[in-house]
């Protein structure tokens, strides 16, 4: 079923690697965590990480490293998390390519916004403070909704956070609302809610894993230009 995008309602939004491009900080997260283990991983490895929680990539990191089995995955979180947010919020992050177009355009013409992140709410915080200091944009203003992965029993690819996402705009989830996601598990997350689901494109993740999508584009921008015609 196409998007029906002359009937569209809401916008929903992943925020890592598609609101922001956090994903390298998230990579270079775990390296410095693991190098405290004296562990190495494959590039690959980080990329498999994309689209799935922390608590559950630290869940087999352990079943894979025995040196890990000293630490529980709650420490082991903990303590990845707290290099993350160090690392961001050094950073110069800024919103992706096409966001603000896309933000301006759904105020303009009526468009509910809403965030859905597996992410806890702790990151969603920081990114909020991180984008406020170096785009000047207010995301507490931006979004009517916003649903994190520890305000949930179950995380993407459950529909759990899509579910609550449309409960905060006001909505039925249906396929007037549009997810945009980069991951397979945030399209699968998507789908079983029953929203719309459209695929950005990334080098982290073969186009071919992003197949369950309703459409899929390489750039945000596609996605306004869809809505402009």
């Amino acid at each position: 079923m196409p998007i029906p995008f002359e009937m569209l309602e809401a916008i929903i939004f992943d925020m890592d690697g598609v609101l922001v491009d956090t994903e390298p900080v998230h990579m270079q997260a775990f390296v410095s965590f693991l190098a405290l283990y004296d562990i190495h991983v494959p590039q690959e490895t980080l990329w498999s990480f994309i689209g799935h929680s922390v608590q559950e990539n630290m869940r087999v990191l352990k079943a894979r490293y025995k040196v890990l089995a000293g630490i529980t995955v709650a420490e082991a979180v903990k303590k990845r998390d707290a290099l993350y947010l160090q690392l961001l919020e050094k950073s110069t992050l800024g919103l992706n390519d096409g966001i603000a177009d896309l933000i301006d355009y759904a105020l303009n013409n009526g468009l509910a916004l809403g965030l859905a992140t597996s992410s806890d709410t702790s990151h969603w915080q920081a990114v909020a403070r991180v984008i406020k200091r170096n785009d000047g944009v207010d995301l507490h203003k931006v979004f009517e909704a916003v649903s994190c992965g520890d305000e949930v029993e179950k995380r993407k690819p459950h529909p759990g956070l899509y579910r609550r996402a449309c409960a905060g705009l006001g909505m039925t989830p249906s396929k007037k609302i549009v997810a945009i996601e980069d991951s397979p598990a945030g399209i699968a997350s998507a789908n079983a809610a029953g929203l719309s689901s459209i695929a950005l494109l990334t080098p982290y993740v073969p186009e071919k894993q992003m197949s369950a999508a309703d459409m899929a584009v390489r750039e945000i921008a596609e996605i306004t230009e869809r809505l402009l015609q």
